[in-house]
């Protein structure tokens, strides 16, 4: 804080200590006021004790990520964080989680919301067969992900957003957006799109677009399948995208698949028979 101005730093720490609260914010201009006319004062605001912050730790550790690993509860957090392996037990105690293991991770232990296992198995009883294949396009701050070293654990990847570096040291693009392929015998790393919206002329640019070859065992007619199922999810997801910002239209500068040029032309069309 040696570069703040000594009024932003009295203001940063009144709201750390709870004197002040967020009002509202316009861009990165935030409106402080006092915390006393904002909340309310029937509110337990008691420091919480170590076994409360422990089971909080693990709860938002579960809604956030599903399934966990010890060292992923309070991510970057350092204070009252002795609560947290009582907080585990109790709540397998409870039957609210459940130990687990990954494959392809021996050894570590990892802990599954109960609760999302049910719903899971309801919707496997419902439909053996599951939904189609679907492509989903993360955020690089998605609580998914933010937690680099677990990303890299459960898919094999390392990844880096480069919007914070140099434009000569970038090695994919501004704002890279990791892509997830998810079908019934699980969720893979599918690739990273780098666009942006124009909202001006309601475009979605995509500047760069690198798809994996999918898993598919077998002969030419079950990889052109896979292959095909791809492309589908791909396009559905991109438009969809492309809706959410607004865009009325894709606009596509480098494509990198497996299937080459002609898999990029049948996505551009694709895309745009979606829109």
């Amino acid at each position: 804080m040696v570069d703040r101005k000594p009024a932003k730093q009295a203001l940063e720490y009144l709201h750390q200590a709870g004197e002040l609260v967020t009002v509202t914010r316009t861009g990165f201009r935030k409106l402080y006021d006092l915390a006393s006319r904002h909340i309310d004062a029937s509110i337990d605001a008691r420091a919480p004790t170590e076994a409360e912050m422990g089971d909080w730790y693990v709860r938002s550790a579960s809604r956030a990520y599903g399934i966990f690993a010890r060292d992923e509860v309070a991510y970057q957090r350092k204070e009252l964080l002795g609560g947290i392996d009582a907080a585990l037990q109790l709540l397998v105690e409870s039957g609210d989680l459940v130990r687990a293991e990954v494959d392809g991770l021996p050894g570590r232990p990892y802990w599954v919301d109960a609760a999302l296992l049910g719903r899971a198995a309801k919707a496997v009883a419902a439909d053996p067969t599951r939904s189609a294949p679907r492509l989903y396009i993360l955020s690089p701050f998605d609580p998914f992900l933010i937690i680099r070293k677990r990303f890299e654990r459960l898919f094999g990847v390392r990844y880096t957003i480069e919007c914070y570096l140099p434009e000569a040291k970038r090695s994919f693009g501004y704002f890279a957006l990791p892509l997830l392929f998810a079908e019934h015998a699980g969720a893979r790393f599918a690739g990273l799109m780098d666009a942006k919206a124009d909202r001006k002329n309601k475009v979605l640019v995509v500047n760069r677009l690198s798809l994996e070859r999918p898993d598919a065992a077998g002969d030419a007619l079950a990889r052109k399948a896979a292959l095909g199922a791809l492309l589908d999810a791909a396009a559905d997801a991109i438009a969809s995208y492309a809706r959410f910002n607004g865009a009325e239209s894709v606009s596509f500068g480098l494509v990198e698949a497996p299937g080459g040029a002609a898999f990029a032309k049948r996505l551009r069309t694709a895309v745009g028979q979606s829109l």
